[in-house]
């Protein structure tokens, strides 16, 4: 009786690229082969298997040996490791409530900004975002073979709610500082009624016009020089009414 050993036949898998951090299953199974023996570092699960997963860090060639008792045969699988996208979200941001900031990626793929709540784009590099709370929001970006990364801004929204209020006003007519008006508004989302008053509690000018300011006079004639007080009352950004108020100087 005359046994013939087989030659072997690989039929391994094809050369394949894969992103960085990913694995993949090679396959070098092959007829007549009764042990696998893989020439590499660690990064196969297993040495002595057809088809060991692999997770390399850099582009690789694996050799393996497929044995019978009379063959030791060759093959070569090169696994490409295609590097990861780069973006960066940017810095984290601080801003009060009800203002609005942009986000600033940097990056050469198209992107995807997740939660998509709040943000006016979520496939703009520079989306404009208007959160009521603090929020985290990721950007993922896809290369052009399929490989994935991500980043991520930290939006911190502070609480403050104020009417930046001028301390003093001088209506002489000189075309400077002639009226006293509402300065700037932070929180604030409407303006109810802005009211000036003598220290003695008189009216002398009310609107809800958040533009219009005192000239200094009452009953078209103009008012002495001292202290007077303001009263503003307001709904802030998430519909609270407030009532802000202070004192000022009538200077002529």
């Amino acid at each position: 009786t005359v046994q013939v050993i087989p030659a072997i036949v690989f039929d391994a898998s094809l050369d394949t690229s894969i992103c960085y951090g990913e694995s993949v299953q090679l396959n070098a199974f092959s007829e007549g082969a009764e042990t696998y023996l893989w020439q590499t570092d660690n990064t196969l699960s297993d040495l002595t298997i057809y088809n060991p997963i692999a997770t390399p860090t850099d582009t690789v060639d694996y050799i393996v040996t497929g044995s019978n008792s009379c063959f030791d045969v060759e093959d070569v699988l090169k696994i490409a490791v295609i590097p990861t996208p780069e973006v960066d979200a940017g810095d984290d941001v601080t801003i009060n409530i009800g203002e609005s900031t942009r986000l600033d990626v940097t990056g050469i793929w198209d992107f995807e900004w997740l939660p998509n709540d709040d943000l006016s784009n979520i496939t703009s590099s520079s989306p404009l975002v208007t959160p009521f709370e603090d929020a985290t929001f990721y950007v993922m970006t896809t290369d052009v073979y399929g490989c994935q990364s991500m980043d991520s801004v930290r939006i911190t929204v502070e609480r403050n709610f104020e009417v930046i209020m001028p301390n003093a006003f001088s209506p002489n007519r000189d075309g400077y500082n002639d009226e006293f008006t509402i300065g700037a508004l932070r929180g604030i989302d409407e303006i109810l009624d802005f009211k000036i008053f003598t220290r003695w509690g008189q009216e002398v000018f009310s609107t809800s016009d958040v533009t219009e300011g005192w000239d200094g006079d009452y009953d078209f004639r103009p008012m002495g020089v001292g202290t007077y007080v303001y009263q503003i009352r307001l709904l802030n950004v998430i519909g609270e009414e407030m009532v802000w108020s202070g004192n000022f100087t009538l200077i002529r």
